[in-house]
């Protein structure tokens, strides 16, 4: 009895030993980033020298668009280092609910991708028909959908098509990211 009571403490040590450390390694975590927050917060002040050059050149499409990427992505930057933060510290998030048309996260992250080097030969089919407005946190609608076009660049070998789908199905919203690259195996 003594043995198994002996064997049973030293793995509820043990278990209690992984989770001082992993707790230490996410209080780490947690001071790094936001030491990285603070830094990235203060060089994001060069962003207002963006909105000048936008209000310089009104008329040309092209600096416009950049600018207003370069805008909403300054917008976006401070939740993604919140999140860092908020998993050094071990907390949950807070998820920004808003009903959003799916045409406008696509469109979104279609711009934000399009002005990367390795998306020149990449064309983009969007939806067409029914626009669907979907509760959700964009910012990480966004994201997900970033990441996933830059997964389908790499497959296709930066040149290709990739198209975006929606469809409603029941209570459920499906998007599918599609492109002519290799494809994943089984």
């Amino acid at each position: 009895k003594r043995a198994l009571e002996t064997l049973d403490l030293k793995a509820e040590n043990e278990r209690l030993f992984q989770d001082v450390v992993r707790l230490e390694k996410l209080a780490t975590v947690g001071q790094v980033a936001g030491g990285i927050a603070h830094e990235v917060r203060n060089q994001m002040s060069f962003m207002t020298g963006i909105q000048l050059i936008g209000s310089k050149y009104p008329q040309d499409q092209f600096v416009r668009q950049v600018v207003e990427q370069m805008m909403l992505s300054r917008d976006r930057v401070p939740n993604i280092l919140d999140e860092i933060k908020a998993y050094g510290k071990n907390t949950s998030e807070r998820i920004n609910h808003k009903n959003h048309l799916v045409s406008e996260w696509f469109q979104q992250a279609v711009n934000i991708v399009s002005l990367d080097s390795s998306f020149k030969k990449i064309d983009f089919v969007l939806p067409g028909g029914e626009d669907l407005i979907v509760p959700c946190d964009i910012d990480k609608m966004i994201q997900v959908l970033v990441n996933l076009l830059r997964n389908a660049a790499h497959a296709m070998n930066e040149s290709g098509e990739v198209r975006l789908f929606v469809e409603k199905s029941g209570e459920m919203i499906l998007v599918r990211v599609a492109d002519t690259g290799c494809g994943i195996p089984p």
